[in-house]
């Protein structure tokens, strides 16, 4: 959480939309004997990966090679199992969401409380993501208006102002 020029709550972890693919990826070669490639995976997590929410089930046909034959194969995956092989992640994303929030000062809470937060990076992209947060934390959220691009471009502007930030107290 930043404001005032400085970092007020900080932490930090390693998931997002690249992570949500090793997911798919291990999943489909676990449950069906069947290797997928990374853009399969990502158009997986386009088309039918959700966040933790009610939604109706998609189903996709896949095309890997089968890991017993080394052939071809095609499977039909479904958005409820793909969900599924998420959860783990999407819990951790969830339990530090709420631990910076609990680490910000009384004063910001209201804010956040008021304004909500703002999602970025390609992970915010899963399908259901922005309303099984805020059905979870109870706040407001929000995308950012380019997510993909929005993390470089803040880092960027930050740069500009760096001398003015203030280092994290530990």
């Amino acid at each position: 959480i930043i404001s005032y020029g400085g970092v007020v709550a900080c932490h930090s972890l390693r998931i997002g939309g690249d992570r949500f693919d090793e997911h798919i990826i291990q999943y489909v070669r676990k449950q069906y004997n069947i290797l997928i490639g990374e853009p399969t995976a990502e158009k997986i997590k386009k088309e039918i990966g959700y966040a933790l929410v009610d939604h109706e089930m998609l189903e996709m046909e896949v095309r890997g090679r089968d890991l017993v034959t080394g052939l071809p194969s095609t499977v039909t995956l479904n958005s409820y199992e793909i969900r599924d092989c998420l959860k783990e992640s999407l819990l951790h994303i969830l339990e530090t969401v709420r631990k910076t929030l609990e680490d910000c000062p009384a004063e910001l809470s209201g804010d956040i409380v008021d304004r909500g937060l703002v999602l970025t990076g390609g992970g915010c992209l899963l399908n259901g993501m922005e309303e099984w947060l805020s059905k979870e934390i109870i706040v407001p959220v929000h995308l950012a208006p380019n997510p993909l691009e929005s993390v470089a471009f803040g880092t960027g502007q930050a740069l500009k102002y760096i001398h003015k930030l203030h280092p994290v107290a530990k």
